[in-house]
């Protein structure tokens, strides 16, 4: 799958979830299945504000549709 793809994946997932996200994306972890997608909270380009984490990352899944967050601490 292509790295566009991927990226259109997490962003129709995101936007079905309500959660906000910046630009530019970039991938992370590839695994035989699924890619992780990485994007910034919108919040976190601001200079002055602090966000943790201030990243925002889906699991996409090589066939079909589904996507799914990456819980962070």
């Amino acid at each position: 799958m292509k790295e566009t793809e991927l990226i259109e994946k997490a962003e129709r997932f995101l936007r079905s979830e309500g959660i906000d996200f910046a630009h530019p994306a970039k991938i992370g972890r590839v695994t035989s299945d699924k890619s992780e997608v990485i994007f910034w909270v919108p919040e976190a380009l601001e200079p002055d504000t602090v966000v943790d984490p201030p990243d925002v990352r889906v699991w996409v899944f090589h066939e079909g549709e589904k996507a799914e967050l990456v819980f962070q601490m």
